[in-house]
């Protein structure tokens, strides 16, 4: 790689999802991203009062969504200055650089580089204004690029030599010293934070291009978004926060549904319905069999059960798709239907051949219909017993366990529905965390009344934990830190042992229980610019069970 730096122009290739988000919705609307006017104002008027940043490339990340957020760039050259200042070193000019932004007003430097420095608001955030003011002193291009790559590639044991270098060319030229102080001080400190103009501009240009189609098309692009999300390496989470953007632009994510559903994720009237393919532990290859019903009349339970256990679906498979909700269209509870498709399993070929037969009688209440075969001796057309008590028997060893898991499911049926949901999908599509708890005074809060909500104003939300931390501040206060998230966003909160409050010092030195990584936490507190300062918090330890080793 050096030598061929050394020799000649050294290129590289970067393989970016984005790009195929980007040509994936330009094609289905037939345009040229080319042609996207990147000089029009209105198109950076989304970025002025930022709300959602997933699929902004170079903007979605943490760091450089708060640096977008604060700066508020109005054009392409200041989302490069975003691009380019969030990154460590860089970061320490953002508030100079935001009232730049706002203002125009400039950060001294010297008036040898206020022309090269005039576009970033006398910032030198590029590696090519480092060369420019090399230049300006009276290096030669040549001598400029030699320190640039010096400065980019950290070479720390080449750069005492140039501070010399300098210092002899300021008295060569007769200029200030001041100006040879300064490009010194940023010829040291750029190792840290300067970046590749060239680099920024186009990271910029493409973070523009998914603005635009982003808020001028948001169905498109969130549906492009999706379709990407089994190439993360955690897709449920990129699902999930997908998920939370859709609300804002008024755009549902549907169910899978078996009846509706692609393999893949479709657009639905003004909505996206949820892809097969996408449900945890669900192939492709294993559906393909199941999609002959689309054209076909609405088909029975049983249908589905044995159109399942021909295309070589097992039951753990056909269970994680009912809960997800994607037979809804049979109107019984998920819960029981799960119950129903597991206790079908459980019978033999013969048993089965003949409940498919009789099924209509029962209204196909499976459960009903087994138990009253069993118990009134029901016999079959030969003059057979359909189940003997012996073979009954049999059967309730295997069903007792999965009747087990469906008695302690039933009791929260709104809650096993959402926590089967966001294992199986990344998100619930059918009940709210704050509607399926409430608190003594009524409904939670939730994240979209957090980012809202004045300061200083006292609320009570749900929501799960994305991560915690429980730590010791510099003045040595004990504190837990949590992101927690609910359907529409992320919180901050936070409750420190300040010896103050009395409940507060009480949990840390009762050894209170720390939250968990998917822990759900109902919490009160008073929001303070960006996070919640807690007076109290409990952790619902209600459990779902999702498989048999869930009993052990």
């Amino acid at each position: 790689m050096n030598w061929v730096a050394e020799l000649t122009v050294k290129f590289d290739i970067l393989g970016l999802r984005t790009l195929s988000v980007v040509y994936d919705v330009c094609s289905r609307l037939n345009i040229d991203p080319i042609s996207i006017d990147l000089d029009d104002p209105e198109m950076y008027n989304p970025l002025q009062d930022l709300n959602c940043g997933q699929g902004l490339f170079q903007i979605e990340a943490d760091t450089n969504f708060k640096a977008c957020k604060k700066i508020k760039p109005r054009n392409l050259e200041q989302v490069s200055g975003v691009v380019a200042i969030a990154r460590p070193g860089a970061l320490d000019f953002m508030s100079d650089y935001a009232k730049y932004v706002e203002t125009g007003e400039f950060k001294n430097s010297h008036e040898l580089f206020d022309e090269v420095l005039s576009y970033t608001g006398g910032i030198p955030l590029y590696q090519e204004q480092l060369m420019k003011m090399a230049v300006k002193i009276g290096f030669t291009l040549e001598d400029a690029e030699t320190l640039r790559r010096i400065v980019g590639k950290k070479k720390v044991d080449q750069m005492p030599a140039w501070k010399e270098k300098i210092e002899d060319k300021i008295k060569e030229n007769n200029l200030d010293p001041e100006a040879g102080e300064i490009l010194w001080k940023v010829a040291e400190d750029s190792a840290n934070y300067s970046f590749n103009k060239s680099h920024s501009i186009s990271y910029a240009m493409l973070a523009a291009w998914t603005a635009y189609l982003k808020f001028n098309h948001p169905q498109e692009f969130f549906l492009s978004l999706l379709k990407m999300a089994n190439h993360e390496p955690d897709p449920r989470e990129e699902i999930r926060k997908i998920s939370q953007e859709l609300a804002h632009f008024n755009i549902k994510l549907l169910s899978p549904d078996l009846a509706k559903s692609h393999m893949g994720f479709s657009i639905e009237g003004e909505d996206i319905r949820f892809g097969l393919n996408s449900i945890k532990g669900v192939s492709s290859k294993s559906l393909e069999a199941l999609r002959e019903f689309r054209d076909t009349e609405m088909p029975t339970k049983i249908d589905i059960f044995l159109a399942a256990k021909q295309a070589g679906i097992n039951i753990g498979i056909l269970s994680a798709l009912i809960q997800a909700g994607a037979l809804s269209e049979y109107k019984t509870r998920r819960s029981l239907l799960v119950l129903e498709a597991q206790a079908f399993n459980i019978l033999t070929d013969r048993e089965k051949r003949i409940f498919t037969n009789i099924a209509e009688e029962y209204d196909y209440k499976i459960l009903n219909m087994i138990a009253d075969c069993a118990d009134s001796q029901r016999k079959d057309e030969k003059g057979k017993p359909i189940i003997k008590p012996s073979r009954f028997e049999t059967f309730k060893k295997k069903f007792e366990k999965y009747k087990e898991i469906y008695n302690k499911n039933k009791k929260y049926e709104d809650f096993a529905n959402w926590y089967f949901e966001n294992k199986l999908l990344g998100f619930s599509c059918s009940v709210r965390l704050k509607h399926v708890f409430k608190h003594e005074d009524g409904m939670f809060n939730d994240s979209l009344y957090y980012n809202s909500c004045d300061k200083g104003t006292k609320a009570r939300y749900i929501g799960v934990v994305d991560d915690v931390i429980k730590r010791k501040s510099s003045n040595d206060n004990r504190y837990l830190k949590m992101k927690v998230s609910d359907e529409l966003g992320t919180m901050n909160v936070m409750l420190i042992d300040n010896r103050r409050e009395k409940k507060c010092t009480d949990y840390f030195d009762k050894g209170g229980e720390i939250p968990k990584k998917e822990s759900i936490v109902c919490f009160y507190g008073s929001k303070q610019d960006d996070i919640i300062f807690l007076d109290s918090f409990d952790i619902l330890d209600k459990k779902i069970y999702m498989k048999l080793a869930d009993l052990k």
